[in-house]
């Protein structure tokens, strides 16, 4: 079933536009990600800023793929952990590794703090 940009809608408008008008019309829908002409014509006539869609589609799937490797890492930190606390009880520790365990996890830090600026400067748009 087709999305509409009113679910209530439940009227037809018929207009005759030119094939130019109306491949410039699709041309800006497509542009600003909308789901229809029906919306686009909805937003114009209530003056209603039309907002570019596509862009928060785009953000929404970065933000996901964002929090997947996020979790990824989480995984791995978790991991090292684990690994380093069973090699303490073993008395296998080697201070080598856990200093390159320090070095990577300051390297995770630095990168994530780094990440923060640009993140409220995206979710301000």
């Amino acid at each position: 079933m087709k999305k509409h940009a009113n679910l209530n809608a439940d009227q037809h408008l018929h207009i005759r536009i030119s094939l130019e008008d109306k491949e410039y019309i699709r041309k800006i829908v497509a542009q600003h990600g909308l789901d229809s002409i029906s919306e686009f014509i909805l937003l114009a006539i209530k003056s209603v800023p039309i907002q570019d869609k596509s862009f928060q589609r785009e953000f929404i799937d970065n933000i996901k793929s964002l929090t997947r490797e996020l979790n990824h890492i989480g995984n791995n930190i978790n991991q090292a952990v684990t690994a380093i606390h069973i090699m303490n009880l073993r008395h296998e520790f080697n201070a080598d590794e856990l200093k390159r365990f320090n070095a990577l996890m300051e390297t995770y830090l630095q990168r994530r703090e780094e990440l923060k600026p640009l993140f409220k400067k995206v979710l301000k748009q």
